[in-house]
């Protein structure tokens, strides 16, 4: 048995998909074009990236009566993680005083303000960030605290994203089956 005879385009089909063909090179060239003035999703900038890459947050934490008692509380929650995490290079960096620490941001009254901790480098940090996953939540911290790296702002961006989604998800779905 011959298989059947190959079916020939018609000029109709022919013009049909040139068509076609010519709206897609139209379309990609606009993406092209304007690729060039559109940010890249991870900015990289020695500026940016060197102030955001060994900072360590700490989120939840209240403030006290006096903007005195709350840098002391600060200082010994930073104080106590150090020493939780049993890493000598961090106990020093933290007895040398290159350990600072803010509230953040400074503008904004006192309430629950993020507290940022400047370590002298991402190796410290990672180092300050493993210790707290192994050792866990000392003692000290309340129940809402927890403690994770600065974020850049286009990350922040993809954070809020996730989370006005997982908010829309949760209320079409009318229960809490996605995280927040």
């Amino acid at each position: 048995m011959e298989p059947p005879p190959p079916v020939l385009a018609t000029q109709e089909s022919v013009d049909v998909l040139t068509k076609l063909v010519k709206s897609l090179h139209v379309k990609l060239d606009k993406l092209f074009s304007s690729s060039a003035t559109v940010p890249a999703v991870h900015p990289v900038s020695t500026n940016s990236t060197t102030t955001y890459a060994s900072v360590v947050l700490l989120v939840g934490s209240t403030e006290k009566k006096t903007p005195e008692e709350t840098q002391e509380h600060d200082e010994l929650i930073l104080k106590e993680i150090i020493l939780a995490t049993h890493d000598k290079e961090l106990k020093e960096a933290y007895e040398s005083g290159s350990i600072t620490h803010d509230r953040f941001p400074s503008n904004k009254p006192p309430g629950r303000r993020i507290v940022k901790y400047s370590l002298p480098s991402t190796k410290l940090r990672d180092k300050l960030l493993a210790g707290i996953r192994t050792i866990g939540k000392p003692s000290s911290f309340e129940p809402n605290m927890y403690v994770r790296r600065d974020l850049m702002p286009s990350e922040l961006d993809q954070e809020r994203c996730a989370r006005d989604e997982a908010r829309k998800r949760n209320i079409s779905a009318g229960c809490l089956k996605f995280a927040n």
